[in-house]
């Protein structure tokens, strides 16, 4: 997907920021631009333990925002792949532009 097609999937979407409560509930597919951190591989062994992909990602749409290089970006607290130690969801944020989004699918908007 285009930032442009991106930016269309979430436009009807209400997002934390915006709302003061949750925001839509989202999958998306992600293909990064980079390996991640340590963190981030610790923090994906609910996805592992599930067999579930891991560029696959559910959760609450927290904010959509333009990075400081002008890229489009958005963040979601991640409630299914992923975790803390304490098992608690955790944030990620997604560059549209430097990584890949395959699909986004809104389960709720």
């Amino acid at each position: 997907m285009t930032a442009v097609e991106v930016m269309e999937a979430l436009a009807e979407c209400r997002t934390k920021e915006s709302t003061g409560t949750q925001g839509a509930l989202i999958h998306i597919s992600y293909s990064p631009f980079n390996e991640g951190t340590e963190l981030s591989r610790e923090q994906s062994q609910p996805a592992r333990d599930m067999d579930l992909p891991l560029n696959h990602y559910t959760g609450r749409l927290d904010r959509v925002f333009t990075n400081a290089h002008g890229q489009l970006c958005f963040t979601v607290l991640v409630e299914l792949e992923r975790s803390d130690s304490d098992g608690h969801p955790v944030y990620r944020t997604f560059n549209a532009v430097e990584g890949t989004v395959n699909h986004i699918h809104v389960v709720e908007a």
